[in-house]
């Protein structure tokens, strides 16, 4: 298959246009992480401060009239405007009270008497530039309600309601009841308007403490829909109070909460928030709804495909009004500007992109040129043809020009080299085979030396189950006497040279530094791998030894343990071991001792270079019970433990997890072989990952 080549132009090109493309594909994330956070930011601070103006201020719109109607109520009372054959004293009071109350307090639309004769005067607000309106039933009357287009009674009548009783009135009724000022639910004036109104009652006494009636302010909600709509912000959002029904008491839309169901008899009710013909109220319905809603917490709501801000907080003051107020705020007119800049941005981060690959080619066509000679005059040389030079031009770049100067003077020194090379590649060649020829003999004879040192290992072995660990020191042996040989031979090769250059005279001191760093270098590679074939030799011989010449005894097994973990005390005192035996201590066997000892040594030492490493405390357990015949040993650590590769492989002789630190994979193959050859027994093992390790050892008593 033929190798597939790209142009140095679409070399340069490619990484240049990534490179734009990246940009502009972060800064538009950026642009994105930075508008998410901002319109977050400013959404929920702005949202907070609408929230927090709109309480503060209706918690004074609604604390006024509560304080007037205690002052108002206590005049009647200590004034006694109710002990007149009608309710003429508390109809002037009213009439003088209503134009300074209206100045202070606008959200007021009617002040009221009820008496507990079924009396009732009042004086209502109907508008900015309207005369008030007298509502009166008295003697006066006949019993009627009259509803007077002026404040006198000699002004015409608009209506008259039959069977109007103020006992049964909303704003009547908790005040009899509790005998305590009080709010009144939300209900529907009685008059031809019809407006849904909430009120601040108190009651008056008597003389001697009786209650005698209740006077009454009305705060219309369409007073409260005026002052949302002021202070509602930017153009689609929308600020609104319900109560505990999801009713709407007030909005800041231009639409009139009230639904009416029953003209003739004076009766209607709240619209719903569900009902609202504004998506933005009607959509917050589960929200509200919700059990574990967070008061004064911004929430961010999709409605209609576009974010909107939330907040909904409890109306603080004045008690008793179980309403919330929620402001609803569209994210599109808190950051349509903002998106507008960011979009002009990114328009101008893409022009100047575009303009910058566009000069960053024409630039590029300038200096590829001159390249594509350079990399032909390349070509040339390595077909074999060293007569090449590369004519300047003028009007390069400098860079370019000293770039074809050096290639041409390169191509001079390799027609001097070459020459030099050709004769000394021969000489070359020819140490090569004389080196060659010697290593192979070295090699030839440290595998003999190792085949007579393997025969004699074979012919002390008594057991059979030593005839796998013999053929795998052979293999373990042979790598570090390979890398011992090949040192040796190098050893042997730069003394040579060395000598040569003495001899010649050409030796410089920097010769003679880098030839002693060679031999310390090649020195230690022979120390190193020497050495290790040295302990693996002993590690076998021993082996060998303690199964060939030890004579069975007998001894105390309780007393034993105590005595090899005492010989072991150096290795582990450091390592905050605990040691937990269950063993009787009558317990007398005969058998091997050397041979125990060495499997609880290697068992020991594997716990503590395996199962405990990089731990600060561990816990050995050895159980040991006879049973019959036969002796069952648990060893047991709470280490590290094996997962199932190693687990499988653990007796297998050479395989170790901690070759790189000085590992031979020989400690459980020696235990494996003294237990089931020397001790005529059995052992197996159980571990998982972070559960520490168990052997199960089963030998004759």
């Amino acid at each position: 298959m033929r190798n597939r080549f790209i142009s140095l132009r679409f070399a340069v090109t490619l990484p240049l246009i990534i490179v734009l493309i990246a940009t502009f594909v972060i800064s538009l994330m950026r642009y994105r992480a930075d508008y998410e956070f901002l319109a977050k930011e400013q959404g929920s601070k702005i949202v907070e401060a609408l929230t927090n103006n709109t309480q503060n201020e209706l918690n004074a719109i609604l604390s006024q009239p509560l304080i007037m109607a205690e002052i108002i109520g206590y005049t009647i009372t200590n004034e006694k405007m109710f002990l007149g054959e009608d309710l003429s004293d508390i109809e002037n009071y009213q009439k003088s009270l209503m134009k300074s109350l209206k100045a202070k307090i606008p959200q007021i639309s009617v002040i009221s008497y009820g008496d507990e004769n079924g009396n009732y005067i009042g004086i209502r607000d109907n508008g900015e530039g309207k005369e008030f309106s007298l509502m009166l039933k008295d003697s006066r009357t006949g019993g009627l309600l009259n509803i007077y287009e002026g404040d006198s009674i000699n002004s015409k009548i608009i209506s008259s309601i039959e069977d109007y009783d103020p006992r049964i009135r909303p704003w009547y009724e908790p005040v009899r009841k509790n005998i305590a000022s009080s709010w009144s639910n939300i209900y529907i004036n009685q008059d031809e308007k019809m407006e849904a109104t909430t009120s601040v009652s108190v009651p008056v006494f008597g003389n001697s403490g009786e209650f005698r009636g209740v006077f009454e302010i009305d705060v219309k909600l369409n007073g409260i829909n005026d002052f949302l709509q002021k202070n509602k912000i930017k153009d689609n959002g929308v600020v609104f109070i319900v109560n505990d029904e999801l009713e709407i008491v007030a909005q800041s839309e231009n639409h009139n909460n009230v639904v009416i169901t029953d003209s003739k008899n004076f009766k209607g009710e709240l619209l719903k928030v569900k009902d609202s013909k504004n998506p933005l109220i009607k959509s917050t319905e589960a929200l509200l709804r919700a059990r574990d809603l967070e008061y004064k917490k911004v929430h961010r709501i999709e409605i209609e495909n576009s974010n909107n801000f939330v907040m909904v907080s409890k109306l603080e003051n004045p008690h008793g009004l179980r309403w919330r107020i929620a402001v609803v705020i569209p994210e599109n007119d808190l950051m349509g500007s903002i998106r507008s800049r960011y979009n002009l941005s990114l328009a101008m981060i893409m022009l100047m992109l575009i303009l910058g690959t566009i000069a960053g080619i024409y630039i590029l066509n300038k200096v590829t040129q001159p390249l594509l000679m350079v990399a032909s005059g390349y070509n040339e040389i390595t077909s074999g043809n060293w007569d090449v030079e590369i004519k300047q031009k003028r009007g390069r770049i400098k860079e370019v020009h000293e770039m074809i100067k050096g290639f041409n003077l390169m191509v001079d020194n390799i027609k001097s080299y070459i020459g030099k090379l050709v004769e000394k590649q021969n000489e070359i060649e020819e140490l090569h085979k004389t080196e060659t020829q010697r290593m192979n003999l070295i090699i030839d004879e440290k595998t003999e030396n190792l085949k007579a040192v393997m025969e004699e290992l074979m012919e002390k072995e008594r057991l059979a189950s030593l005839g796998e660990l013999v053929s795998g020191v052979a293999h373990e042996i042979n790598t570090p006497l390979g890398v011992a040989v090949s040192a040796s031979s190098l050893m042997e090769a730069n003394n040579e040279s060395f000598k040569k250059e003495l001899l010649e005279g050409s030796i410089s001191k920097s010769g003679l530094v880098s030839y002693i760093e060679s031999i310390d270098e090649t020195t230690a590679i022979l120390n190193s791998n020497l050495y290790r074939a040295a302990e693996l030799v002993k590690s076998f011989k021993e082996i060998a030894v303690n199964q060939s010449i030890e004579e069975k005894s007998r001894f105390n097994f309780r007393e034993y343990i105590d005595s090899i973990l005492l010989s072991l005390k150096h290795e582990y005192k450091n390592k905050n071991v605990e040691f937990k035996i269950d063993c009787p201590d009558d317990l007398v066997i005969n058998n091997y001792s050397g041979a125990i000892s060495q499997v609880f040594t290697n068992l020991i030492m594997n716990s503590l270079i395996h199962g405990f490493e990089d731990m600060k405390s561990g816990q050995i357990n050895i159980s040991v019970a006879p049973e019959g015949e036969n002796l069952i040993i648990h060893y047991k650590d709470n280490g590290l433990g094996m997962n199932e590769e190693v687990k499988k492989r653990v007796f297998e002789p050479f395989y170790t997890t901690n070759r790189g630190k000085g590992g031979s994979g020989l400690g459980m193959n020696i235990v494996y072989n003294l237990v089931t050859a020397k001790l005529n027994g059995k052992i197996s093992c159980k571990s998982e990952i972070d559960k520490g390790t168990e052997f199960i050892i089963e030998i004759k008593r």
